[in-house]
Formats: C-alpha cells, structure tokens, sequence
C-alpha cells in the first residue's frame, strides 16, 4: 500500500505556497469550529538555519482561523539547555507555549526496547498537531524531518534525555589533547580530566556539547548505536501519536549539512526543492531524501563525494551513517510505508 505525498511544483518556496498546499489537505477541510490545533517547530532556534521565519507560521495561523479553530505554535524544552526555557520571542501574531516537565506521565508500553515513555499531558489538551520541519541532514541519524521532529522534539526535556541516552558519544583516546574545552562546556559537569577526558555517563544527558567544542575530533557521535537510538524514537513516536489526527510537512530548502551540532562547514548539498506535505511521515520522509538523492549535489568541503544525482547525499557527508534505517524502523514499527506516490500541486 503507498502513501501520497504533495509537493508544490515551484522550488520557490513562500509562506503564501505553504498555505496552498495545506489547503489542499483533508485535515484542513474537516477541521471543525473551536478545534484547538497545535503547530509544532523550532521556537526556541530563531538563531538557527534550521529555523522556520514566523511569516509561515502566520499563512497557516490565519488558513486554521479561517475555519473558526484555534492555532497555537507549540515547543518543548531543549536538552542542552540546563534551566527551563521559558524566555523566547517568535511571534507576534500567534499564541505560543513551550511544554515542559511540570505536567509529565510516565506511560507503560511493552516495545522491543522501550518499557515506558515520559509524555508530557499537554499534548493531549490539542485535537490535531501540524509538524512542521526545515528538512536537512543529522550528524547522528541521518535525517532530521517528520519523524524525528515528531519523536524527538515533540518531546519532553526528560524524554530526550532518555532517548540520546541510547547512542551517547565517545571519547577517542587518540587525539584527545586533555585540553578541558569539553569540561568547561559540559552543562551537566560529567566529564574529567585525567590522562584524556573521560565521561561519567551516569550524569551524562548525550547532548554533545563535547563533540561541537572539541578542536581535534576526538570525541565522537556513537554511530554503532544510532539503531538504537531509531528504536527508541520510533517507539516513542508511536506512543504519543496513538489516535491524533495529524499532518506533516517538510520544507526543502537552504539544505546544509548539520552545522549546529558539527560546525563541520556551512555550505548548501542540494538547491532548493520545494514544500512536501503528507499524513504519513515515514513516506513524507522517505521521499524528501529520495528527491535530495536524485538531485545533483553541490560538492564542498562537506560533500566531497556522492555528489552526483542518484548517489547518497547524507553518506557523502557521513559515511559511517545509514540515513536508510530511521526510515525502515520507523515502517517496522507501523508508523507507516516507504512506499509513496508522488503528486504534484
């Protein structure tokens, strides 16, 4: 069975073209009057290129209020970060709300590696969500689109911890200098100095501060357990989705690789491609990195190979990564198909 998914046949990508391609969808035309929609994104990263600029978010605000229901942008708490954010600015249009830990539940589940997931009982106060994402490459898993927006970053500040807890970073005893940089930007003091830094993982939250700090690349993303960690996501995803009408959309542009958590060059892999909307994220995913795949790449000290169509972009800039396997975990798990038919709009 195969999933559609919409992309706009414009790489031209506005906020007026986001709300048309929503508007094309059923979870817009059965909305129902005095429907609380949340609309989940990055708030807290207006620094980042990650980021999704507010006058989206205001096209598809005024398309939600259209039908008399009510949006409100959503956030939950970075794992980074060790005080609650509760200072932020996005919009001046929209009401917005960052979902703590004060309202946590621990839920019982009987998965292949998870046994409970901290869920937040905020999320279930909305009737639908929209998962909005600035589709782009992810120094760990690979992608960073519809599921992981949704199973990571949908998360609680505790949930995360929890889920990186899977696929921690290592240090590299070649190469290590014993500098301190690590220790003196570790948020959680869990990392010492002895002959090389050593981490002490029972404190450690794996939010690889280290990694970004470290001059020499000694300290290193935990790639062989990444299966691990797409295990746990999915789970967790499958858990907090249970019974909600959602709709999920990526946009596809000023794709870089990861340069927040890597630092590793700022250079785009592919042009730009347009918006891809879908209410099922495996397929929306799935067929965001098949179209970067199938476009020629842009080669740059990140992407110095696979950089012809129909060759693996996110394996040009890792090799060691497998962008394939988030996306049959999260099949395995029922999440939905990797099978999808394309519709232009």
């Amino acid at each position: 069975m195969t999933s559609k998914v919409y992309i706009t046949k414009t790489d031209k990508i506005t906020p007026v073209k986001i709300k048309e391609i929503l508007k094309k969808s059923q979870f817009i035309k059965q909305l129902k009057p005095d429907e609380k929609i949340a609309i989940k994104t990055n708030l807290l990263d207006v620094e980042n290129k990650g980021f999704v600029s507010p006058k989206y978010m205001d096209k598809i605000t005024e398309l939600i209020e259209s039908k008399n229901a009510k949006a409100e942008l959503i956030d939950t708490n970075h794992i980074y970060h060790v005080e609650n954010d509760t200072q932020y600015h996005y919009s001046n249009n929209i009401k917005q709300k960052i979902i703590d830990d004060s309202k946590n539940t621990d839920i019982k589940i009987d998965s292949k590696l998870l046994k409970k997931v901290i869920k937040s009982t905020e999320i279930d106060e909305y009737d639908k969500l929209i998962i909005l994402t600035k589709f782009k490459p992810h120094y760990l898993i690979g992608l960073e689109g519809a599921i992981k927006t949704t199973g990571v970053d949908l998360n609680v500040k505790s949930g995360k911890i929890e889920l990186y807890k899977q696929a921690a970073p290592f240090i590299s005893k070649i190469g290590c200098l014993a500098c301190k940089l690590c220790a003196q930007e570790c948020p959680t003091k869990t990392i010492t100095i002895n002959s090389i830094a050593e981490i002490d993982y029972s404190g450690c939250i794996a939010c690889n501060y280290c990694i970004r700090v470290c001059p020499t690349d000694a300290i290193k993303p935990n790639r062989i357990k990444t299966d691990l960690l797409n295990q746990a996501i999915a789970e967790y995803m499958k858990t907090i989705t249970q019974n909600k009408d959602i709709i999920y959309i990526n946009i596809l542009n000023d794709i870089r690789a990861d340069y927040e958590h890597t630092q590793i060059g700022d250079h785009k892999i592919v042009d730009d491609i347009g918006i891809l909307m879908s209410q099922d994220p495996v397929a929306l995913d799935q067929a965001s990195y098949d179209i970067i795949n199938q476009k020629p790449g842009n080669k740059s000290p990140e992407l110095k190979t696979n950089y012809l169509p129909g060759e693996d972009k996110i394996a040009g800039l890792w090799r060691t990564i497998d962008a394939q396997q988030q996306l049959n975990i999260a099949e395995e798990e029922k999440l939905g198909t990797t099978q999808y038919e394309l519709i232009h709009i």
